[in-house]
């Protein structure tokens, strides 16, 4: 490296990888596989394409970062990741990070995705008539505290949705569990269909999870059933940080290292746990490129669908 020059670390984020238009979800908001060819190809010529391994060996003091380096990266465990990643990394020769949930192993689909894919088939109009009607039978606690508005986004990050569409799933993240269960266990089966059988398709399954890891790729931790973590108690936040581990170490029989937080949330406490319990690195969803001193337990990536 050039005295003077600064270094780069570009870690992409992927969530849905798949020709949308060609499924029964043609409106998820999925990166075609021929643009995520093109982002490779666009890196390679700018980044030398490195593993999450090296990251870990170099906030660990152990080995030096190329000047600009670059790690894909792949959130949730989704069946895209087999069938349409995995087989373009290996033909690029590159090891990619894939981040699973776990509650998926026991038939059951995440609450997130349960809304993308309702917002995918109905729309946000429809969904959101289907909440109004919902709230309306709530106490006002709820009613006041849950009220959706489409006049300002609660959460900026979402810029490349409209602001109906950012509060209803802001609402659908933030409402207590219990009402929470109540309004998408109507609503799902209602649209979609039977949660099992949805989940088989969507997610990666046992035996890709351990082929993918075999042939090179990393496994790390997204929770188990993909909560903000910082909303939730101690206790609880361990066991939805040490269940993934405990279930991906005995699929791949590898130890796991590191954690992408799901939705980007984590406070002092999870960073206590995770040193407890043996990771290296925890990657976020704050946007941006990693500088020559990393932030080990809030690696920035950049979002595939903004580049």
């Amino acid at each position: 490296m050039k005295e003077g020059q600064e270094k780069e670390l570009a870690i992409i984020m992927y969530h849905y990888v798949r020709d949308a238009d060609k499924t029964p979800f043609p409106k998820i908001n999925a990166i075609g596989t021929d643009l995520f060819k093109n982002h490779i190809e666009r890196f390679k010529s700018e980044y030398e394409i490195i593993s999450l391994e090296d990251v870990r060996q170099s906030v660990l003091g152990q080995k030096e970062l190329p000047s600009k380096a670059c790690v894909f990266t792949f959130d949730d465990g989704l069946s895209d990741h087999y069938d349409s990643v995995f087989p373009i990394l290996k033909k690029y020769g590159i090891k990619g990070v894939f981040f699973p949930i776990t509650m998926s192993l026991e038939g059951k689909v995440a609450n997130v995705h349960k809304v993308h894919f309702l917002l995918a088939k109905i729309g946000t109009k429809r969904l959101a008539e289907e909440y109004y009607e919902f709230i309306k039978k709530q106490n006002k606690t709820i009613q006041k505290e849950f009220a959706l508005s489409d006049k300002e986004k609660r959460d900026d990050r979402y810029i490349y949705d409209d602001v109906l569409t950012v509060n209803l799933k802001i609402i659908l993240q933030t409402l207590p569990e219990e009402k929470k269960m109540e309004f998408l266990g109507a609503v799902f089966p209602k649209y979609i269909g039977d949660e099992r059988e949805f989940c088989e398709n969507l997610y990666l399954n046992k035996r890709e999870i351990a082929e993918m890891a075999e042939a090179g790729m990393t496994i790390g931790t997204h929770g188990d059933r993909h909560l903000r973590l910082d909303e939730l108690s101690k206790n609880d936040m361990y066991e939805e940080i040490k269940k993934p581990k405990d279930i991906l170490e005995n699929i791949i029989n590898i130890p796991i290292y590191a954690i992408s937080y799901p939705h980007g949330n984590y406070n002092a406490n999870t960073i206590a746990i995770l040193e407890e319990l043996g990771y290296d690195v925890a990657l976020s969803t704050k946007l941006g490129i990693n500088g020559k001193n990393l932030e080990r337990w809030a690696l920035k990536r950049l979002n595939a669908k903004l580049i």
